[in-house]
């Protein structure tokens, strides 16, 4: 199997962050909701951005540094499951090696943590163990909202997750489960997995990881194909027809909140390499991978219960591949 060159993703990855539109909620303007719900700030700064790059670590305006996979590391993968590698992500290490010094520095707050935006409204505090003298431990915590999560990734060592309130969607060993909390959940090393939260209200995830580094691989995989949700909405992609190096796609989006949005977008990001949008009808397409397709005037009111659909035109290198289906983020939409 050839290793993928993922220069196009890189790209797209340290360019921008996938654009998130947030008709039909109030997420984006109701801060005191959601501050209630969670144990951290909603809305904190960013550790790092794109000026505080450097040649050896280029910064992603979500705060991580990406980079290709390593032939050593995609061999470790093929190793443990079927899933393809796409992208390696770590957090800059941009720091000074800690002085423990007082007892007080042993003490970590949130101030003191990392602040990464990995992708959407999901934040994450992570406690990088190697900033404040652990030798094998880092800890995170997010800020999940409803119909949100993380995409399929790895993690070279164990990970265990501690949800004290709120329900989440697991993908692992190829199967979708629902746990509610109060649990743990035990994910071995190398182990694809993704989550997503199926509640109301904003899930804090501990993960405790056995290694003093913050890192993990993204895989070329949707967990949650259905992208459905009762509670907030469906978003679909279909091929209609496909032949040696193209297809035709047609996407959908039903509202299923209990209010009629006025303006809609969903966004997606092809992982293969190869596939582009080569031409849209019924929205206006931004971006040039990742993609953000938006309502037009005449289509951008959606009552509850009503589906709005556009199509596209899309291209491939490998005519003996099949066209990718990416997985589709917005705020009608779960992934």
């Amino acid at each position: 199997m050839q290793l993928l060159k993922p220069v196009a993703i890189l790209a797209g990855l340290l360019s921008a962050p996938l654009a998130f539109s947030h008709a039909g909620n109030d997420w984006g303007n109701n801060p005191v909701d959601l501050q209630s719900q969670s144990f951290l700030p909603v809305n904190p700064t960013i550790t790092y951005g794109p000026q505080d790059s450097t040649e050896q670590f280029p910064i992603a305006p979500s705060g991580e540094s990406y980079g290709p996979i390593t032939p050593e590391r995609f061999a470790l993968h093929m190793q443990n499951h079927d899933y393809f590698p796409v992208v390696n992500a770590i957090i800059p290490p941009l720091f000074e090696a800690p002085v423990l010094d007082s007892a007080e520095k042993f003490v970590i707050t949130p101030d003191k943590m990392v602040v990464i935006n990995p992708g959407g409204e999901e934040i994450i505090h992570v406690m990088e163990g190697k900033r404040h003298g652990f030798q094998n431990m880092s800890i995170s915590i997010t800020n999940t909202l409803p119909g949100r999560g993380a995409p399929l990734h790895t993690h070279v060592g164990e990970e265990a997750h501690v949800v004290l309130k709120g329900s989440v969607r697991y993908f692992m060993k190829g199967k979708s489960f629902v746990v509610n909390a109060p649990y743990i959940v035990h994910i071995p090393p190398m182990t694809p997995h993704a989550f997503q939260n199926v509640g109301t209200s904003i899930v804090n995830i501990v993960g405790v990881f056995g290694s003093n580094q913050w890192e993990y691989d993204i895989l070329d995989f949707p967990p949650f194909p259905d992208n459905t949700n009762s509670n907030l909405g469906s978003c679909k992609y279909k091929v209609l027809n496909e032949w040696g190096n193209g297809a035709n796609v047609e996407i959908s989006i039903t509202n299923k909140t209990a209010a009629a949005v006025d303006g809609w977008a969903v966004n997606w990001l092809y992982t293969d390499g190869s596939t582009r949008v080569t031409n849209i009808w019924n929205a206006t397409l931004v971006g040039k991978n990742p993609y953000v397709a938006k309502s037009q005037a005449w289509n951008s009111k959606l009552n509850p219960g009503q589906t709005v659909k556009f199509g596209m035109s899309v291209s491939k290198a490998d005519p003996s591949k099949p066209i990718q289906v990416p997985l589709l983020e917005g705020s009608l939409c779960v992934n």
